[in-house]
């Protein structure tokens, strides 16, 4: 697989998962779960979170100094897609059990979103790197 099949391929993993995200807390509001200042404050904590890898992701992929047809061996690859797929996954799934629950509050939410964000950051910091890096 060449690197740029490799950085699309990271960068719609962590798309999606902003989009679910997203999509979860707009279900959230639709259901009345919560009002629109608490939409507002979700959304932009989410944004907050992806801001860093999607920044990397995107400033990698138009800053162009990677050479685009530059073979990544496979193993290198699935290992990358494997640890973000679990750091999204992390937060993806306190993110739909805030949904599902009637208990759940907005507070123990942003708490583990921020929480988990940092302490999970380094499984995607050299993975990231090694695929976007000048």
């Amino acid at each position: 697989m060449n690197i740029r099949h490799s950085q699309l391929a990271l960068l719609a993993m962590f798309l999606i998962s902003l989009v679910i995200h997203l999509a979860c807390f707009g279900y959230s509001f639709f259901i009345g779960a919560v009002y629109v200042d608490d939409l507002q404050t979700m959304a932009v904590r989410t944004l907050a979170v992806y801001s860093v890898p999607l920044g990397v992701i995107v400033g990698g992929i138009f800053g162009g100094t990677v050479d685009p047809v530059a073979n990544a061996s496979s193993g290198t690859f699935w290992t990358a897609a494997g640890l973000s797929l679990l750091w999204n996954v992390l937060l993806l799934a306190r993110s739909l059990v805030f949904v599902i629950s009637e208990q759940d509050s907005i507070m123990s939410l942003f708490g583990y979103i921020d929480a988990v964000s940092a302490a999970s950051t380094f499984l995607i910091g050299g993975a990231l790197a090694y695929f976007f890096a000048k």
